[in-house]
């Protein structure tokens, strides 16, 4: 459910499986993109057509099948195409952009194949002719809506085409079919809850991952639009680099670099990760000193806001790509292509640019991008970067972490492992589909129309042979029966019907001849035409078989790395495992001295009771003499208190006795007085 702005009135289009804004551009606005998008596409694909024209080109690598569906879209015009494409909105917006990010990755990866024959660098051709393959599989897949021919017919080839089919990825084709068929665009948190789910990321790479893909993406004013990811922009990384590697690019570039990164990881110190370096820590040292070029005053961050050169990277293999201190180091899937960038322009040209890196820089300076330069990276390698970048952020490593790390990294390169099976599955599927069109389509049985034509002719002719042969021996027969008085009538009749027949065999016999040069050329043109087929096939079968060759190369490179990672967590367990040990032992150790401070405090314990019932009786006893001390202390009290009474007693008495005697002596007094 989808909280509906008052501005933004939206509704589900369920074969598309994504809502749609109401509120539209203005007419104009919308089909000036549209038309500018396939005008920049038919530019790119006229710069195909002339670089086809270059025999050598052609005679090095087999492009029939590109031929083949460039010829498609030469019938139509740009304007016409756009216009068509205007009237399915954001969807024929999106299929615009993606026919133009095609037509110019082809366009640079033919320039890569003239630069790398002209050079003599084999291996470049052949990654050309793969590199090819793929994006001629992305306009056939095209070609269902870019030549729909009017709005409404757009709409219906629309909800009859497959998103996933434009993807030559295979493995992101495979993620995006199970989560998100028929969708051409998906909301941000949808695609970040299915990677999660699926792959097991954590929020923070999901976001990350996502920032480039908003980042690469077309820029879109409506806030309903800046929340979803286009699948055509997702495809600009994906196509080239795959699901696993790509999603590592975008937020763990230093996975990349493969066997440094283990070697950095799993030492503990610089003479640790001396000890444990293999030889392919020295090849791929080599490797990538001449597969990697510098592009000064650029970055990571620069390259994710520009989608122009992130497409023209990706077209020409970039595999990492990571920042330093004079810029943007990148590094090429296949060594020849930083050479046919850097180097051939000062051995053919002596100074400038070779033509490729001239298309770059075309390509950037006309999308208002800052001036691109490409120059060897030298010894500013990724691997220098990706150790340099591990050893900032974690500066101690600890058996415990390593292990760690060197888990998630093996899992992660797991994912990989398992995509690849995904991968070569929908390449065999792929070589299956185009041998059956051959089969299909270039039947031997099957010799056209000019040579059916001509055998029914023939078969014709032999009939009318037949039959004037038939009338001619029943002619003779009815000469032979000259006794029959109506045999002249008969025979008569009969010469007519085999003058007749003479006649119209000749007349066919004459049609034939003038037409048989017609059924010959027919009959060659089919052939040639069937030929033709047949070698597009198979062209196309030996470019997927070359793919998978790549991809099985690529998957024993990742076996390596994981073969290598379980041989290191056994190390870390070897010597965990000998700590353990000495543990155990400690901790015997421990128990037998913890047993006799146990047996002890029991002792100390028993000592402690006895003192205590003693101390108690102590306690007993004294409260006891308290309380006779107390009692004595009362008596005493009781006793003084007597004696004092006593002594005030006498006192009393002898003050009464006083008072007596003065008394009798004033009464004696008086009765003398009287």
């Amino acid at each position: 459910v989808q909280a509906i702005h008052p501005t933004h009135l939206v509704w589900l289009r369920p074969h598309r499986g994504c809502f749609k804004s109401a509120r539209e551009f203005p007419r104009d606005m919308e089909q000036g993109k549209h038309i500018e998008l396939c005008e920049a596409a038919w530019a790119s694909l006229a710069e195909c057509v002339r670089l086809l024209e270059n025999t050598t080109l052609r005679g090095a690598i087999p492009l029939l099948y590109a031929e083949l569906t460039l010829e498609e879209f030469s019938g139509h015009q740009a304007a016409a195409v756009g216009a068509t494409l205007a009237g399915g909105g954001r969807d024929g917006l999106a299929i615009a952009q993606a026919l133009a990010d095609a037509s110019a990755a082809l366009a640079l990866t033919l320039q890569l194949a003239a630069e790398a024959i002209a050079a003599g660098l084999p291996s470049a051709a052949q990654w050309s002719q793969i590199a090819v393959q793929r994006l001629e599989h992305k306009l056939r897949a095209l070609l269902p809506l870019v030549l729909a021919g009017d709005s409404q017919a757009f709409e219906v080839s629309l909800r009859m085409w497959s998103p996933e089919t434009f993807l030559a990825s295979a493995d992101f084709g495979l993620f995006w079919q199970e989560h998100f068929s028929q969708c051409l665009r998906v909301a941000s948190a949808d695609f970040a809850n299915a990677l999660r789910t699926s792959r097991s990321m954590d929020v923070g790479a999901c976001q990350e991952l996502l920032t480039w893909l908003r980042s690469c993406g077309r820029r879109e004013e409506s806030m309903e639009q800046a929340e979803e990811v286009e699948l055509v922009d997702m495809a600009v990384l994906f196509d080239c680099l795959g699901m696993a590697c790509g999603v590592a690019f975008c937020t763990r570039w230093q996975e990349l670099v493969g066997h440094s990164l283990i070697t950095a990881i799993a030492g503990e110190h610089e003479l640790g990760r001396r000890s444990i370096q293999c030889a392919a820590d020295v090849v791929m040292a080599r490797r990538e000193q001449v597969a990697s070029v510098l592009l000064k005053g650029w970055s990571r961050e620069k390259l994710r806001n520009s989608r122009v050169l992130l497409r023209a990277l990706t077209a020409l293999g970039m595999s990492v790509a990571c920042d330093a201190e004079e810029g943007l180091v990148v590094q090429f899937a296949e060594p020849e292509v930083a050479t046919c960038l850097v180097t051939l322009a000062s051995e053919s040209r002596g100074a400038g640019r070779t033509k490729l890196a001239e298309g770059v820089a075309a390509m950037a300076q006309a999308a208002g991008l800052q001036e691109v330069d490409f120059e060897f990276a030298g010894e500013r390698t990724p691997s220098k970067c990706a150790v340099a970048h591990v050893l900032q952020e974690y500066t101690s490593f600890k058996a415990r972490d390593r292990h760690v790390m060197l888990t998630e990294l093996s899992a992660r390169k797991l994912w990989t492992l398992n995509d690849f099976l995904s991968v070569l599955k929908v390449l065999a599927d792929r070589r299956r589909s185009a041998a059956q069109q051959r089969v299909i389509t270039c039947d031997a049985i099957d010799n056209g129309d000019g040579h059916m034509r001509f055998a029914q002719a023939m078969r014709e002719v032999a009939t009318m042979e037949e039959e004037l042969t038939a009338r001619r021996k029943r002619l003779e027969r009815m000469e032979r029966a000259y006794d029959d008085p109506d045999q002249v009538a008969h025979i008569r009749a009969l010469m007519q019907e085999v003058g007749q027949a003479e006649e119209e065999q000749e007349q066919r016999r004459t049609r034939i001849k003038e037409q048989a040069d017609t059924w010959t050329r027919e009959a060659t043109d089919f052939e040639e035409a069937r030929q033709l087929r047949d070698q597009v096939c198979r062209q196309r079968i030996a470019a997927l078989l070359l793919e998978t060759k790549l991809r099985h190369l690529q998957r024993l490179a990742v076996r390596s790395e994981v073969t290598r990672i379980e041989n290191l967590l056994l190390d870390l367990e070897e010597s965990f495992s000998c700590s353990r040990q000495r543990l155990h032992e400690y901790d015997e150790r421990l128990t037998t001295a913890i047993q006799d401070k146990e047996s002890l405090l029991v002792g100390l314990m028993q000592a402690m009771a006895v003192l205590k019932g003693q101390v108690r009786e102590a306690d007993a006893t004294t409260m006891e003499r308290a309380r006779e001390l107390e009692s004595l202390r009362r008596i005493m009290e009781l006793q003084a208190n007597k004696a004092q009474q006593l002594d005030e007693i006498d006192a009393l008495e002898k003050k009464v006795d006083i008072l007596k005697s003065k008394n009798m002596a004033t009464a004696a007094a008086a009765v003398v007085s009287s």
